[in-house]
């Protein structure tokens, strides 16, 4: 009963966020209790500019993001992170750094093996950069039970 009031008041609050036009922020949960209501919230939040997922078959993650910045830009990096959850946090298992585009749509998949008997998910930190301008936002895929 708890996660429906949580879900009904973050759905409620992300609606008259996207109405103001402030549909840029991405919210984060770094514990268990609270996943499934960040989702649906992250999910939202971010449709029109970035989607990410990750699923596992047969002993291997794949993590893909779809990205598309407001405009053409200098550089984009990003950060891709396979995290584990464990004894109440999220713990990193592999991660990429550094990987750089330049330009507007981006996609970033990257592949890594995983034992089952877990909950997994990905991050992504993608850093965009125009000029003297620079911004940094953080993407949580979906979490997989394996």
């Amino acid at each position: 009963m708890k996660n429906h009031w949580c879900k009904t008041i973050l759905l409620g609050i992300l609606a008259v966020t996207m109405i103001l036009g402030n549909s840029e922020k991405t919210l984060a949960c770094d514990n268990l209790e609270c996943e499934q209501s960040s989702e649906i919230a992250t999910l939202a939040s971010v449709m029109e500019k970035a989607s990410s997922h990750l699923s596992i078959s047969k002993g291997k993650a794949e993590m893909k993001l779809n990205y598309i910045a407001e405009t053409k830009m200098d550089s984009i990096v990003v950060s891709v992170r396979l995290q584990k959850y464990s004894s109440g946090t999220w713990k990193r298992l592999k991660i990429w750094d550094d990987v750089k585009f330049s330009g507007r749509i981006i996609t970033v998949t990257k592949n890594y093996k995983v034992t089952s008997g877990g909950k997994y998910r990905a991050k992504f930190v993608v850093t965009t950069k125009n000029g003297n301008s620079q911004k940094t936002e953080t993407f949580f895929s979906n979490v997989v039970n394996y």
